[in-house]
């Protein structure tokens, strides 16, 4: 499980491993777009194979419409 936010002083996101082996850059990578897009701390746990970025790519977007279904 990693964790992302944005802070002031970066324009990138802050990432961490929070469960877990810690070698996952995906979910990393992952939730640091996701806090750019949403302004909002994400958690993301996933199980994606490394190789299909499109299969990450489609899972990204998914979870993106999903919140703006449900934001206000």
């Amino acid at each position: 499980m990693s964790m992302a936010v944005k802070t002031r002083y970066d324009a990138l996101p802050l990432s961490s491993s929070l469960l877990g082996a810690g070698t996952d850059e995906i979910e990393q990578q992952m939730a640091q777009r996701l806090v750019l897009r949403t302004g909002k701390q994400v958690f993301v746990s996933c199980n994606l194979p490394d190789e299909d970025m499109d299969l990450s790519a489609y899972v990204e977007r998914t979870i993106l419409q999903h919140l703006r279904d449900v934001s206000p």
